[in-house]
């Protein structure tokens, strides 16, 4: 089968269109991965069925990374119509890059199209939080465009129930939530980490990964919980991955630093090490549209890593946590967080591994990334057939 991958503007979606792009290439699928002109340097892919597809020099002037990109543009339509792909699975269906070339296709070479719908975007979504007057003007147009294009798309894979309640009347439209990434899970007890990482076995370890500005102040409230709680308890410390420079300039304002293991972007390894040696891990999430309609893949790390998780009462998320007995459901305000958190400190055998039930999770609620690409193979050769 041959497929065609487009990432979003500035490489929006990139980390795992190239995960589905490597799952897809290890099944025997020939695959174009159409990116970003920077991709192909930053993220090098050796795979003998994976092409990375990027404008030519000449056309690279034309690129940008804010929405506003005709050499990408016309670099797709040109590779889209010259080459008859069986499926064009897409990250963002709706800005123009993308559309237009699809659309194209579609008519020109009818080629199956598949968006997988990952955001809550307009003004009541993601919108509200963007800055400046293009960002604005770009709101504008995801409002009036997100939802009438779907109609376009054969396929549709929202990744929250939210974004599929958007859409009820559409004929191919399935939730797929984030995978769970299984080389994430370890038999390495807390005590056993903290000793390959000279950590103190007695501190009391609050974990938070991948965090960086994008997550729009969410952050803000539990980090001033936290500063509350470090009168308290002297022991208590927040471990934190993610931008330096946004870690620097909102979590070092407000808690002491020497009350934070702040590591920036780490490989993976130290990552899955690091992680491990955490007591409970920390996910601010409150109830918003622009949170309904995501899904934070942090969540499946803290679950394949096998500790429990503090969150807040959102979309889907709620709804598996409670379910499976995954963790903790707290308000997203200061006062919440704090009580919950100083109760679980005060109480640590709640937060003992067998009290909660991480392997149960069944996979239809939450693949692995081999099982989510099966599914997508699933979905994309029973739309083929009904398009025949």
């Amino acid at each position: 089968m041959n497929i065609a991958i487009l990432i979003g503007e500035g490489g929006c979606g990139g980390h795992i269109a190239r995960k589905l792009a490597t799952e897809l290439a290890n099944k025997g699928c020939q695959i174009s991965l159409f990116v970003h002109k920077v991709t192909p340097k930053k993220f090098p892919i050796d795979h003998k069925s994976i092409q990375y597809l990027t404008p030519p020099f000449w056309l690279n002037w034309m690129c940008g990374n804010r929405g506003i990109e005709p050499g990408d543009l016309l670099f797709r339509i040109w590779k889209l119509l010259s080459k008859k792909y069986d499926v064009i699975h897409v990250v963002v269906g709706h800005r123009p890059t993308i559309l237009i070339p699809c659309i194209l296709a579609k008519w020109f070479r009818k080629s199956l199209l598949v968006e997988e719908w990952w955001d809550w975007f307009g003004l009541e979504g993601m919108g509200k939080y963007r800055k400046g007057r293009l960002k604005k003007i770009m709101s504008i147009y995801d409002d009036l465009t997100e939802l009438p294009t779907k109609k376009l798309y054969d396929v549709v894979l929202p990744i929250t129930s939210s974004l599929a309640a958007r859409i009820p009347s559409h004929p191919f439209c399935h939730v797929l939530h984030g995978a769970i990434d299984e080389s994430l899970k370890t038999e390495q007890t807390i005590s056993g980490s903290r000793q390959s990482l000279g950590l103190d076995p007695n501190l009391f370890v609050l974990g938070m990964s991948n965090v960086e500005k994008w997550d729009h102040l969410d952050n803000v409230v539990l980090f001033k919980a936290f500063k509350a709680l470090c009168d308290k308890d002297k022991k208590l410390r927040l471990l934190v991955t993610g931008d330096k420079e946004y870690l620097e300039k909102t979590l070092q304002t407000i808690v002491p630093k020497d009350r934070i293991i702040s590591l920036g972007w780490v490989s993976f390894e130290k990552y899955k090490l690091y992680l491990s040696t955490c007591n409970l891990f920390i996910l601010p999430y409150p109830n918003n549209p622009r949170n309904r309609g995501r899904w934070p893949n942090k969540f499946g790390d803290y679950i394949a890593l096998h500790r429990p998780i503090l969150t807040n009462p959102t979309g889907d998320i709620e709804i598996m946590l409670d379910k499976w007995k995954l963790g903790f459901l707290c308000p997203h305000t200061q006062d919440a967080y704090y009580k919950s958190i100083l109760k679980l400190i005060q109480n640590p055998s709640t937060l003992f591994p067998e009290n909660f039930k991480f392997d149960s999770v069944p996979t239809s609620e939450l693949m692995n990334f081999d099982q989510r690409t099966d599914q997508i193979l699933k979905y994309y050769k029973e739309a083929l057939k009904k398009k025949i």
